[in-house]
This record gives structure tokens, sequence and C-alpha cells, in this order.
């Protein structure tokens, strides 16, 4: 602590500025500073020379163009340190830091550093290096997990609707096939049943027309003057030799000089 110094801030004081050469480090005794990091998208288009020079602008009422500064991180308060590893790695400053409020701190500078803390804090800085690639590996195999997981659940969902898909075509056409059956059966059965009746109403007309005919020749048979006398084995073979036939409007039965081969009765 005797070799320490002790530096007071105010607001808007800044006390490191993106870009410069670490020389020393920070450790926060009461306040609060806030750590503010210009991108390199934010630094295309500068000039190398003087890139950070400009980033340090007070407007005319005395005030601190943060806009300027990049984008803000995060506040530290007491007890916390900051710009270590630019000390110890040897290389510029990647943030600028600013006091919030009136801040006192701790400044270590390099030649404290390099002889009573640098074992300490180096050995620090690799366990928090080492523990930030294992988090890393951690999340990056997390991240991965979480891919293969929403691959497999989305190959599992596909495969579902392609199954549901299926199942519901093959039930669609087989209720299409079932119908089609169920019509044809429908249909052969309206077949069958015509052609059934159509037979019924053609065997009875023609056994009514039969009948009718027996019936005709069998009283003309019988009532005929010219058949009465005879033996009813006769009339019998003569009814069965007799059979109807209709003729249309001038029609010709007989011609004149023809030889007579049948004899007519005119039913009506």
């Amino acid at each position: 602590m005797r070799n320490c110094m002790i530096e007071t801030k105010e607001h808007d004081d800044i006390i490191i500025k993106q870009g410069d050469t670490g020389e020393c480090f920070y450790i926060v005794l009461s306040g609060k500073v806030s750590i503010y990091i210009l991108n390199k998208d934010e630094l295309e288009g500068m000039e190398d020379d003087g890139i950070f020079e400009n980033l340090i602008h007070y407007n005319d009422k005395g005030k601190l163009d943060r806009d300027r500064l990049g984008y803000m991180v995060t506040h530290l308060g007491t007890g916390a340190p900051f710009g270590e590893v630019a000390l110890m790695s040897d290389s510029v400053r990647t943030a600028s830091i600013i006091a919030e409020e009136r801040t006192d701190l701790l400044v270590v500078d390099r030649k404290l550093y390099n002889r009573s803390i640098k074992e300490v804090l180096a050995k620090e800085f690799q366990e928090k290096t080492t523990d930030y690639v294992v988090a890393a590996a951690i999340v990056k195999v997390a991240a991965v997990v979480v891919v293969i997981d929403i691959v497999v659940v989305v190959v599992v969902v596909v495969v579902v609707v392609v199954v549901v898909v299926v199942v519901i075509v093959a039930v669609v056409v087989v209720a299409v096939i079932i119908v089609v059956v169920v019509v044809s059966v429908v249909v052969i059965v309206v077949v069958v049943v015509v052609v059934v009746v159509v037979v019924v109403v053609v065997v009875v007309v023609v056994v009514v027309a039969v009948v009718v005919v027996v019936v005709i020749v069998v009283v003309i048979v019988v009532s005929n003057p010219l058949f009465c006398n005879w033996p009813p084995k006769y009339r019998k073979q003569l009814a069965m030799a007799m059979y109807k036939e209709s003729f249309g409007y001038e029609s010709p039965l007989v011609r004149q000089g023809d030889r007579t081969t049948e004899m007519f009765f005119i039913l009506r």
C-alpha cells in the first residue's frame, strides 16, 4: 500500500482511454465507474493516426460526449479491479473507463506490478482464461447438443407428419374402394333384380299368352259346330295343332288360285 498511488476522479473524468498502452491497473476504493467499448465496425473509415484521440470530447456545457466512446458494457463498484489485462499482456487498452461519480482509485504501476503482484495476477488471469476456455467449450458442446436435439425433433415431427398423411391417404383410398365396391354390389343387385323382374314379366306374359291361346283354341274346338261331334281324342289333337296368328290391316291371308293348306278362324 505504501508504494501505491491514490487518485480521485470526478463525474465524466476519463480514467482509461481505449487505444492507450496499459502501464498500470486500478482498484476502485469508493465510487463507481463505467466501461465503454468502441466496436471495429464503428472504427471503419477512420484514419489510423489519432483514432482514439478524437474519442474524448466535451460539449459547450462541459459534459462528456459518451456516444463517441461506443456502447456501455457494465458498471464497476467498490473493490473491483480493472486495467490489469493490458498491463499483464503489455498491450493497448480495449475499452474506455469513465467515472460516474466521485471515485477514489488505488493505482498500481508497472514497476510495483512486476515487483510484487505479477505472479499472483498472472496466475489468476491464467485461471480465468482456462475457466473461460472450458466454459466456452461447454457452451459450444451445449449448443451442438441443442442443435442435434432440434434436428431430431424436426425429423421426428416430419416423420410423424408423413406417417399421418400416409395413414390418412390410405384410409381415404380404402374408403373409396369400399364405396366403389358397395356401389358396384348395389348396381349388380339392381341389375340382377331388374333382369329377374323382366324375365318374370316375360315369362308371365308368355304364359298368359299361351293360356289365352289355349283357351281360345279349346273354345273354338269345343264350341264350333264342325268339331263338336268329334271324339275328344281328335278334338284334343286338333287343339294342339292350332296356333294363333295376327295379321295387319290389308294383309293377304290367301291368294286366289293358291292351294288351300290351312283353315282360318276369325277371333276378332
